[in-house]
């Protein structure tokens, strides 16, 4: 029995050396949570709005923005999901007032900026750019 013991042993020892020694690293996902600041711009770089937005623990996202196009507003949902290597899924623009017009938000994160396209429900097309706030940074949501 102790024989078998130190077998054993021995074995798991040389496992664990092994597995060491082969610099096996585990992945470090990224962690998009939290608030994000994200700027809106047409396709000739002008702002058409901006907006805080929360991405969850399980990458979802959510919430309704303000969009000036042409001098029209549009209250606009923006939604989806970042995969864990830091591209959109899903991402949608919604008009609040018309709710089957649709558009698309495209676009990467990584751990401290985003960056992308979009385009509305009406044909208009831009990129966007968002930062996560620094500590202390108190920009009205």
């Amino acid at each position: 029995m102790k024989r078998r013991r130190k077998k054993i042993i021995i074995l798991l020892s040389l496992f664990t050396m092994f597995f060491l020694a082969s610099g096996y690293t585990v992945p470090i996902i990224p962690d998009f949570e939290g608030n994000w600041y994200v700027s809106f711009y047409n396709a000739a770089g002008k702002l058409q709005g901006s907006k805080t937005l929360t991405i969850s623990e399980d990458g979802t996202f959510s919430g309704n923005a303000i969009l000036i196009i042409d001098n029209v507003i549009y209250q606009t949902e923006i939604s989806g999901i970042v995969s864990n290597n830091g591209t959109i899924r899903e991402g949608k623009l919604t008009d609040v007032d018309k709710l089957e017009m649709e558009g698309t938000f495209k676009g990467t994160f990584s751990e401290l900026t985003g960056a992308g396209e979009w385009k509305n429900y009406y044909g208009s097309n831009g990129t966007w750019k968002a930062e996560r706030p620094t500590k202390g940074d108190k920009r009205n949501k």
